[in-house]
């Protein structure tokens, strides 16, 4: 069964069907409910049809998601583009590394030369004669101080080139950094957007299918009744009468039975909380249908069919908590919607 499904109707069904456990180690206890008929929310209590938003309202928030959507995309289409840029030989940080590159492959070049020069001058004072003159000494220790000073030059020239290409490379990759954060960035605004509009259209989905104009009655009266405990590991048999309250017969009923742990106390409860953990498994039998029946995503409901004026259709109800489950207060409820051949329907 859907979870939305459950907790979408969990309030509304709660205040007329409830059957709440209270936890007595390892056993749930329950408070037997009182006939639907005289089920009323506390004074304290909202009104659970007042924070029900409508359809209008539940369009809206999809066409704002979408729209939050849409630009998410652009955005992360942006800021992929942003980085990608910074990649091309236009882009002004990658042609200075360009730039940086070649004048440090330059000045490595001339300084390779400028040593090569040096060491071939120092080799020349070492290969002069015994008997060379002082002018022919003086112009090798010249060429010598002259090739050095060039060695120096180059050397310096180097180094300036390859600081300058240092800092080229280091502008360059803390741009794709920050570009690539910013990508990362868009990529969590998108999922979020994404799930934000998911979430947008399962609503309106959910509103839709239960129809519009199907507003809560009274024409199914639904009478939930069962143990006062339930102990973890062993099965719990509750009974559920569905009643025909209306002055004409329904052509088609359908049936619901939840059950869920409760919050232990202090237990955060937000938009993360993953409910499926909460929900305990029932199965169900009738008289039409002898073996226990498991509810499923496809099957999430008792086919009662048509049902006469007056008639009432009766429903075992079994329910199993996990062996391991620690005790707790948990609630089972019961619902019902009907539709008729004319298109009148109702929820109850």
């Amino acid at each position: 069964m859907k979870i939305r499904r459950i907790l979408a109707t969990a309030v509304a069904a709660a205040v007329t069907t409830p059957v709440v456990f209270l936890s007595a180690a390892p056993a749930f206890a329950d408070t037997k409910p009182s006939p639907s008929s005289t089920q009323k929310p506390a004074t304290t209590q909202d009104d659970p049809d007042e924070d029900m938003p409508s359809l209008e309202e539940l369009r809206a928030a999809v066409a704002l998601a979408q729209k939050e959507y849409d630009e998410a995309v652009l955005d992360l289409a942006k800021a992929e583009d942003d980085l990608k840029a910074l990649d091309k030989a236009d882009n002004p940080l990658k042609a200075a590394v360009t730039d940086a590159q070649k004048a440090a492959d330059e000045a490595a070049a001339k300084k390779t030369a400028a040593d090569e020069a040096l060491a071939k001058a120092e080799k020349a004072v070492t290969e002069l004669p015994a008997d060379a003159t002082d002018e022919q000494k003086k112009a090798a220790a010249d060429a010598v101080t002259a090739a050095k000073t060039a060695a120096d030059e180059a050397a310096a020239v180097k180094t300036a080139a390859d600081e300058k290409l240092k800092k080229a490379t280091a502008d360059l990759a803390a741009a794709k950094a920050a570009a690539d954060r910013v990508v990362k960035l868009a990529e969590k605004v998108k999922k979020t957007a994404a799930e934000k509009l998911d979430a947008a259209k399962e609503e309106l989905a959910f509103f839709e299918e239960i129809g519009e104009e199907c507003e809560v009655d009274s024409a199914v009266k639904i009478a939930l009744s069962g143990p006062k405990s339930v102990t973890a590991g062993e099965p719990a048999v509750f009974s559920l009468r569905v009643t025909n309250t209306s002055d004409q017969t329904l052509d088609s009923v359908h049936a619901f039975a939840n059950a869920l742990r409760l919050p232990a106390p202090g237990e955060e409860i937000d938009e993360e909380t993953d409910f499926a953990k909460h929900v305990i498994p029932i199965e169900w039998s009738s008289d039409d249908v002898l073996e226990w029946t498991e509810f499923t995503e496809k099957f999430d409901s008792i086919e009662v069919g048509k049902l006469a004026k007056g008639a009432s259709y009766d429903v075992k109800l079994r329910l199993t908590v996990d062996a391991e489950a620690a005790a707790g207060k948990g609630v089972i409820f019961g619902y019902s919607e009907y539709e008729n051949n004319d298109g009148s329907c109702g929820v109850g």
